[in-house]
């Protein structure tokens, strides 16, 4: 009787390995994905020239009124399969970039670790005839460095992506100073009250 079970449970143990192994690879998949960079933020795409969707009116929004140091981080053209960087932006591919996987999708990559406290935040992707696409940063909004697949809609050619982001303001030594004093303050008080209390 306990034979016959062993080999049951024996019979039984390659498929169900088989089948923790496909749950496995699936949470895997799912786990990274989960994990990406990027968020599409019109999916699908938008034309520039209709009415925009609201993740666009933010991104315009940013760059045009807040005056909170929002600007164009590096930029690209594509042209005839080849990355192009912009000479008119602050960075370029020292700190970015692109891979082209076929006219329509490509990988992105960021490190800004070392540039005084600029982070990105927006992807924008053009193509032709005025349909875009923009790409957010998923989670907090200060990666410095990260990557991710961007796409317009999987079929219209890439034919510029502009990467956009704030700038921090850097930690100076003013901040220092100013722990140092106020710390000073308390123990002087600290101390001035002990000896009233003596």
């Amino acid at each position: 009787m306990l034979t016959r079970l062993l080999e049951r449970e024996a019979k039984k143990a390659p498929s169900d390995c088989k089948m923790k192994a496909k749950l496995t690879i699936l949470l895997i998949a799912l786990t990274s994905s989960a994990h990406a960079n990027l968020i599409d933020l019109t999916p699908g795409a938008f034309n520039i020239n209709e009415p925009w969707p609201q993740p666009v009116i933010q991104f315009f929004s940013h760059q045009f009124g807040n005056g909170n140091g929002f600007q164009f981080l590096a930029g690209a053209n594509i042209k005839d399969g080849q990355v192009v960087w912009s000479p008119f932006t602050i960075f370029g591919s020292d700190n970015f970039g692109i891979i082209l996987q076929d006219p329509a999708n490509a990988q992105v990559s960021w490190n800004l670790t070392n540039t005084g406290g600029y982070f990105l935040q927006y992807v924008l992707l053009e193509g032709a005839n005025g349909i875009d696409n923009l790409f957010g940063l998923r989670g907090p909004g200060f990666q410095f460095e990260g990557g991710g697949l961007v796409t317009i809609d999987g079929l219209i050619a890439i034919q510029a992506i502009i990467f956009a982001g704030p700038n921090l303001v850097p930690e100076t030594l003013n901040t220092g100073w100013l722990l140092f004093f106020a710390v000073s303050g308390l123990l002087l008080t600290y101390k001035l009250r002990r000896r009233k209390i003596a």
